[in-house]
């Protein structure tokens, strides 16, 4: 019998980014927490840097190349290492800092008996005190990585509900698709949201602007600071199969839906010159959960 090439959990990841389930296409990628109220999806671009592309070429390098070549055969290895240090060394001598993209977060709401009366019920003193506990009273929490099938799944129940979340990253797509799925009809009621920082404190909220566009589309967009900023813009759309959907402020919610997909994506002004347009137009594009698997696992 074949056994599934998979890494597992059996608790959610809460704020430890170790324990968070990685999916890329090499492009665009994810970290996947597995929360129960409050699922969080790290999205990140391998174009988004903290400024532009610059030189970093140091003029004094070629002159100085026999310099040190010869410090060397000398045996003045310390006055080599010092010349070195100085003259090959890229000027400035750090790079642009990697940053990351967008968080969608999934706000999930259970049946009221899915909830504990005292947060004691389900979470010890320490957790409490960490703030890592959960509202829902959940049983058979499953989080795994499929490596062959590149498809994270966490699995878990509450109120006697069998809850499915399912992630991939596609690349003939370039989208990120999350199912969410249930064993009882009109059991999905979603807030989905898009975060860049601390949404607590707007100081530390790290983008220009989230707007929706149409009223199943939320759109990030912004620029980073410096004196060659890059712009970036990331977007989740939300395709109910039963429910409702609906736009309010600068979040999507979903209402009694028997299944959910969503489809994200992120660009930057590294790859085109209006990242925003980007993002609407992979998002508009007309699919369901199984055409883009079919397609992933073809690739």
């Amino acid at each position: 019998m074949k056994q599934t090439a998979e890494l597992w959990h059996d608790r959610p990841a809460e704020t430890d980014w170790n324990r968070a389930f990685p999916a890329g296409n090499g492009r665009l990628g994810a970290m996947v927490f597995g929360e129960i109220d409050e699922e969080r999806i790290a999205l990140n671009d391998d174009t988004l840097y903290s400024g532009g592309a610059r030189d970093r070429h140091n003029p004094d390098a070629l002159p100085n190349l026999e310099r040190i070549r010869k410090l060397v055969f000398d045996g003045k290895l310390s006055e080599a290492e010092h010349v070195n240090r100085e003259a090959l060394t890229g000027l400035p001598p750090i790079m642009r800092h990697y940053e990351p993209l967008a968080d969608v977060l999934i706000s999930q709401r259970y049946p009221n008996n899915g909830y504990a009366a005292d947060p004691t019920d389900v979470a010890s003193a320490q957790e409490i005190a960490d703030g890592k506990t959960s509202k829902a009273r959940f049983s058979g929490y499953r989080r795994s990585l499929d490596l062959e099938r590149a498809v994270i799944t966490t699995l878990f129940e509450v109120a006697g509900i069998r809850f499915c979340r399912e992630l991939l990253i596609s690349n003939p797509d370039d989208l990120a698709a999350i199912r969410l799925s249930a064993s009882k009809p009109a059991a999905l009621n979603l807030q989905i949201r898009l975060e860049r920082g601390d949404c607590r404190h707007y100081s530390t909220r790290y983008f220009d602007a989230i707007a929706a566009h149409n009223s199943d589309t939320l759109l990030l967009t912004g620029k980073t600071g410096s004196s060659q900023p890059i712009a970036f813009a990331a977007g989740v759309r939300v395709i109910a199969r039963g429910g409702t959907v609906e736009t309010l402020g600068e979040s999507m919610f979903v209402h009694d839906a028997d299944e959910v997909l969503l489809l994200a994506h992120g660009q930057t002004s590294e790859r085109h010159g209006e990242p925003e347009n980007q993002v609407r137009e992979s998002l508009s594009i007309k699919t369901e959960w199984t055409e883009l698997f079919q397609r992933h696992l073809a690739d």
